[in-house]
Formats: structure tokens, sequence, C-alpha cells
């Protein structure tokens, strides 16, 4: 019976150098592109409201303030400059700018000493802020990736694979989205491979990963393109094709059947970019030149006798032209006997030389093989034909020696980091990314000799540079949506005073609301967070056998925009958890980048919680970003989970690009009230250097217990649509909203239900409808976590 491909496959993938047909392993170098900017995302001109609006107009207002402050404190310090110098500037002042000085005197007889003081405090606060934006920006992005959860081992990412594959039925949609719709023809190999490496290893890059997890790598690249092949062209049913099967076999057919995926009709295969992948053709070139001139010196020492002294021998071939048949033929002497012997073995030279340069089988080799037979004679002759030997010589020798130091740095950080992946638990975030940027340094050197040996063969030459053959042409990989290493982006200052009036608006209030309803606040570990011990009811004499509600806000200004939901939450007489994550409520700035919490201490703080109250188990509600603590409980403290519900969750089709390119590369709309959101700095570091996609990711294996789950129609950020697809390829009923809630849930451990034409978050803007609608589901699922729990005792 064949193996069922949804189910995990072995934790460690198979050994590939061990098959016949598979080279080995090779460590590749990832670039960033620099060259050009970060694409932009078009907006929806639909939902576009723009700067016309009245929103927009405020905010533009309050960007203003920032200028007239420091235009302000400019006139008050020209002020005292006059009063200071009353002979010189002010008289001066009052004859060529008399409108100027009349602004001077106005602000000596109505000014006030607390407006210059708060016009101070805002030009601080200004520049505060930008400097705190500067450092961010300065932050090692993946210091700040790797500190935000710790690295996955082979299985759980083998896992997270399955799962991402079996629930993604539009592969090549999947690539070309990351990749800022790019055609596929355009995506080569490399970029794939980056990408996989970017994505699925922590944002390491393709040099920063251990042989272990190249090998996977390699895995996951060939698996894409056979689905890949099979979404294009479909499965084939002779499995007998013999063109196609010795096509899989030279690609280790063993590894791809592992999934039990079936034999497409056509293989597809992405472009390989041999520059990219190995980018060492003239520094081989100058290494090989110089290696050849050493054997010459060592041929010709070892003839004294016969011919000349030493001294001479050198002499000789540091003269020479260093044509290889004319040079040997100078070494050797002038017998015809003698040329001969000397040319074939400048022939045999020529293909050590070549194969030294160029591997056997390789893509180069190919794309040589390729070329014109004009064009190759053209680089050989122009090589051949330099007559200052020793500049190349002087050249070959740098680079050698310069490459032999740089490799052996390389190997000797190659070794560290296998022993620090090994122990990646045990070893600082901070310790770790310092290894691979000496790594990516490395790196960098060794490509930056191979761009000096290219300019050095252009100049010798006089080969121009744009007639090289375009394989040996450096070709900048493809730019995807690399949120986590890409510069922080849309990111605005606000006045100091209009901060304090949000705090002041939202805490204060927030404070004072939660007393009134018997709610107090509490701090366990790094989380604060409001506790209602609920009520009592005729039904139940103890108050502890009630289910507890836990529920967690997103993005935005805090849970004081939740306040209907918890109300009627309270009427329900459980014992309610509000937890605060104040590194997504806006308007925070004093918040550290460190503050941002990991899974682990997400789910140990939460546990504590809850038994800190006497219970074990609670119903988790939470919206948007709420929902990936909700991931962290599901999937790594399920005893602490009898219950879900998820309120416009991003947890779910994580790895879809709908996300990162609607919050991080599409621009924030000005004329709604989320731009300050959206703008927010704290939000926007939290969202691109602290959000560990793959330990949010959640799929329905993950979930056993009573679920419900809510979308939102026209949802900007989360791909609503993908979601329900999902969802239906696993039976899940989705109902659309129509005011109420069934008390059973048609008998489905998991539901959805979908706001009709509304978007991320609008379900708190109508309250009156929707919040009843949650209220009762959360309830119902309460209840029947309850009688779950019964039934397991």
């Amino acid at each position: 019976m064949p193996r069922d491909p949804l189910k995990h496959t072995s934790a460690t993938p198979p050994s590939r150098s061990a098959h016949p047909y598979r080279s080995p392993v090779r460590q590749y170098f990832s670039r960033r592109d620099r060259s050009r900017g970060i694409p932009e995302i078009p907006v929806d001109a639909e939902s576009w409201v723009g700067i016309y609006s009245g929103w927009a107009l405020l905010w533009g207002c309050l960007f203003l303030l920032i200028p007239v402050c420091y235009v302000y404190i400019a006139l008050t310090l020209l002020r005292q400059l006059c009063f200071a110098f009353p002979d010189s500037l002010y008289a001066s002042i009052q004859t060529h700018l008399p409108s100027l000085a009349n602004i001077v005197n106005a602000l000596e007889q109505h000014s006030s000493r607390a407006v210059e003081f708060w016009c101070w405090i805002e030009g601080i606060f200004y520049i505060g802020c930008k400097w705190h934006v500067r450092w961010l920006q300065t932050r090692d992005p993946l210091e700040a990736s790797l500190s935000a959860a710790p690295m996955m081992d082979l299985s759980e990412r083998q896992e997270l694979w399955n799962f991402m594959m079996e629930s993604e039925r539009d592969i090549v949609g999947f690539l070309r989205g990351w990749f800022f719709d790019q055609p596929l023809e355009n995506i080569s190999k490399y970029d794939v491979r980056d990408f996989a490496a970017w994505s699925l290893f922590e944002t390491r890059h393709q040099e920063h990963l251990s042989t272990s997890e190249l090998e996977q790598l390699e895995a996951f690249v060939d698996e894409i393109q056979v689905r890949i092949s099979l979404e294009l062209y479909g499965e084939d049913s002779d499995e007998d094709s013999v063109s196609v099967q010795l096509d899989f076999e030279r690609r280790d057919d063993m590894e791809i059947w592992q999934h039990n995926l079936p034999r497409p009709t056509k293989q597809f295969e992405f472009s390989e970019e041999s520059n990219i992948e190995e980018p060492n053709f003239f520094s081989n070139l100058y290494e090989t030149y110089r290696t050849r001139y050493d054997q010459m010196v060592r041929t010709g020492e070892n003839m004294v006798p016969t011919f000349h002294t030493v001294q001479e021998i050198r002499n000789l071939v540091a003269n020479a032209d260093f044509h290889p048949v004319q040079d040997l033929r100078n070494m050797v002497g002038n017998t015809a006997q003698r040329f001969a012997e000397a040319e074939e073995h400048a022939k045999a030279t020529g293909r050590q030389v070549y194969e030294t340069l160029v591997p056997t089988g390789s893509s180069i080799d190919k794309q040589l093989s390729a070329m014109s037979r004009a064009t190759y004679t053209q680089l050989t002759e122009a090589w051949n034909s330099v007559k200052n030997i020793s500049e190349r010589l002087e050249t070959a020798r740098f680079l050698s020696k310069q490459r032999q130091r740089l490799r052996q740095q390389l190997k000797g950080y190659r070794v560290m980091l296998n022993r620090m992946l090994e122990k990646s638990s045990a070893v600082p975030s901070k310790q770790m990314a310092s290894l691979m940027r000496q790594i990516t340094e490395c790196n960098q050197a060794m490509e930056h000799l191979e761009s000096r040996a290219q300019n050095a063969f252009v100049q010798a030459t006089g080969f121009a540079q744009r007639t090289l053959p375009s394989f040996l042409q450096r070709k900048e990989p493809q730019h995807f949506a690399k949120y986590s290493s890409d510069p922080l982006l849309g990111i605005a200052t606000y006045p100091l005073g209009f901060h304090l009036l949000i705090l002041g608006g939202t805490e204060i209030p927030l404070r004072i609301l939660m007393a009134k309803r018997g709610f107090t606040r509490n701090v366990c570990g790094a989380v604060s967070y409001y506790f209602h011990p609920g009520s009592s009811t005729d039904d139940d004499d103890e108050l502890g056998e009630k289910m507890p509600i836990a529920f967690v806000h997103g993005i935005g200004i805090g849970l004081i925009a939740y306040m209907p939901l918890i109300d009627r939450l309270l009427a329900t007489g459980r014992p309610i958890i509000l937890p605060e994550i104040p590194y997504v409520s806006a308007f925070r700035p004093w918040q550290s980048p460190n503050a941002v919490l990991q899974p682990a201490v997400v789910t140990s703080t939460m546990t504590a919680i809850l038994a800190t109250h006497g219970f074990m188990l609670a119903t988790w509600v939470g919206h948007s970003y709420g929902t990936s603590w909700l991931s962290y409980m599901c999937k790594y403290a399920p005893n602490a989970v009898a219950a879900l519900l998820f309120l416009d969750p991003v947890c779910f089709c994580l790895h879809l690009p709908r996300l990162t390119k609607s919050f991080v590369y599409t621009r924030a709309d000005p004329g709604t009230i989320s731009y300050l959101v959206r703008t927010d700095i704290m939000t926007n570091w939290t969202v691109q250097r602290s959000f560990p996609w793959a330990w949010i990711d959640l799929f329905v294996e993950h979930i056993e217990v009573p679920c419900s789950i809510y979308l939102s129609e026209r949802d900007a950020l989360v791909p609503s649509n993908k979601i329900a697809e999902y969802l239906r390829s696993k039976d899940i009923p989705i109902r659309e909203f129509q005011g109420h809630a069934p008390d059973d849930f048609d008998g489905a451990s998991i539901n959805c239900t979908v706001f009709l034409g509304v978007g991320h978050g609008d379900w708190t803007e109508n309250t009156v409808l929707t919040v009843p609608d949650i209220a009762n589901s959360v309830e119902v699922l309460c209840r029947r976590a309850e009688l779950l729990h019964e039934k397991s005792q």
C-alpha cells in the first residue's frame, strides 16, 4: 500500500551524496540585491481613500506641527540674539527685514515660556524618534530573527513543509507571489534556494546552513520542481515512459518518491545561474596561471645540466610571452622533436587547465560547449596575447594568497558554525548571528577577489566588459518579499503631544473602565493582564468549575477597542483573563525591541497565569495578531487549551505572501484610522523583525479541541478566500454571518463563519450585530469544552 503523502516523513532526508547521479552538496553564497529599490505593491483603487479625506488632512496637520515647532525655536533663538546684539544684528534686521523685526518684537511681548518650553521638548522628542528609527534600521536583521524564536530541527521543518505543500494547490502562484509576480521563467534555481533558505531556515542565508540542512533545502527545491511540473503538464499515465524515467534517475528519484507524488508528463526545471552559484571563473584562471608558471620554473630547474643556469631559466620564463607552445619551446630547445613534445605537452596542459577551471559535466562546461567557436577563440587569444607576464604573475600570486587565506578562515568558521548549530538552544542569538555575519563577510571577500580578477583580465587583455560571454557576466538575483532583511518600511514620526493624547485617551480610560467592571491588573513575568473572577450562579456552587475565557487582542490601541466584546463575555459569568501586548499597541515608543516575546515565553507565561488563578484549561479567543498567541498555545501548550475562537486570524495560510505584502510592502492608506497603527515604529519592528511565521503558521491537524473561526470577506491583510478554500478541503463547514450562531455548530468540531462585505477588524465597528454572535460562539465552545473535560475524567 503506498504511503499517504499527508503523513509526516522521516525527520532526516536521505543522503544525496551517496547517489551516483548526484553531485556533492555545495555551499552557496546568498547575495542581497542592493542595486534596485524595493518593489512597490499597487494599492487597491476601490478601497483606497487617499489624501483628500478628513483623516488624511488631520494627519497632515499633525506632521506640520514639527516644522512649526522648529520655526518657533529658531525665532526664539533669533530674538535672544537680537537683544544680545542690538546695535549690530537687530539694527541690520530692522533695516533690511522689517517684517522679521516685527515678529521678533511680537515674540518678546506676547510669547509664552510654556509654549517655548513645549516646542523645545517637541524638537528634542522628534530628534530622539528619528535617532531611534535609524538605530533600529542599523540593527542586524539576522540577529533579530534568530532571537524571535529558536531554530527548528529537521523533523519540525519537514513537518511544516509537508503541511504547506499539502495545503497549497497553486504552487506556481504561491512562488510567483513571493517574487512580486515575476514570470516563472525569470526565477532561477538560485533564487528559489535563496527564498527557501530565508523562509524555512529562520531567515538565514544559504552559507549559514549545515550539510544536513543544505540537503533538506535541496530536497525542498526538488519537490517544488516536481509539483510545478504536475501543475503545468499534468500526470503521466504511462509509467514506462523512458525519457521521464531516465530524467528522474539522473535527479535521484528516491527523494522525489518519498512523498508519493505522481510522475508528471514533462519535467520542469528552474534555470541555472552558474555565474551566481560559482563566481570563481577568473580567480581560477589566475590561480591556474600561477600554478603553471611555478611548474615551468621547476621543470627548467630540473633541466639545468642540459640547458641554462637556474637564474637564466627564471629570466627566460619571466620574459616570455607565455604562449603555451612558445614558452615550452624556448625552455626545451629548438629541435623539431622537442618542439613536437612541447606542443603535445601544451595541449595536454590546456586540457588539464580546462578541466581544473571547469568540472566536467558542470553547467559552465555545458555553456562553454554551447558557445560559438569565435567567442571562445577570441577569449583565448586575448589572454595569450598579453606580453607583460610579470604583471599577470604578480596579480595571480596576490589573488592566490588572498583566496587561500580566506578559504582557511572560512573553513574554521564552518567548523564553529556546525558545532554551534548542534547546540543552537544553548548559544545566544547574538553570538550565532555574529558568526554567521563573519561567514558572509568571508564570502563577500571571495566574491570581491573574483571581481578584481575579472577587472584585471579585462584590463590586461583589453577585452571590453560588455563583450564578455553572458555566463561570465554578473546577474543580480530576483528580489522577493524578504521583509525581515529589507529596511523597516512605512514608519511615521508623530509629535509627543499626539502620543500623550492617544495614551491619555486609551490607557487611562481603560484602567478606569476595568476597575469599574471588577477587573484587577496583575503582572506575571513579562506579561501584564486584567483578571475578572466571574460571577457565581445557582447552577455553580463552586466558581472554579466554570471554564475561564482568555482573550488576546490584536494590533491597534489595546484592549479599549474591544470593550463591547469584553462586556458580553462578562455577561456569561465566566472568569476572564485579558493579557496586554504593549509592543503591538501603538504610540508606545519607549518599548524596547527586545520586548517581543518568544513562543516559549508566551506559552509558559500564559500557563502560569492560568495556574495562578487555579485553572488548568481555558477557552482561548484571539483577534488578528493575538491569534499568533493562540497558535503558540495550540501547538506548544495544548494541555492548557480547551477550545479556540479565531477572529480575523493571521495564523492560517501564513506561508502565503498575502499578509506580508499587504502589511509591509503596500503603502498604508492615509485616509483611514488604521494608518496610525500601520506606521507605528514598534508595530513595524514586530512584524518585520520579530514575527516567526514558521512557529505561528497553524494547520487543522494541530487543532484537537472545539474551534470556531471568523473571517472577513474583504480582508486586505488575511487571505480569507485561500483560508476558506483550505478549510473546505478539510471538510470544515463554512457559513455566512446571519446575526446569530447555531448552538450546536451543526455537530462540527471546527466551523467557520464569514462576515460578508467587511474588511479586517471591521466587526468591531458594528458591535450590535457581530459581538452577540461572537459571544454566543464563545459560550457554546466553553460548554462543549466542559463536557469533553468531564468525559475525559
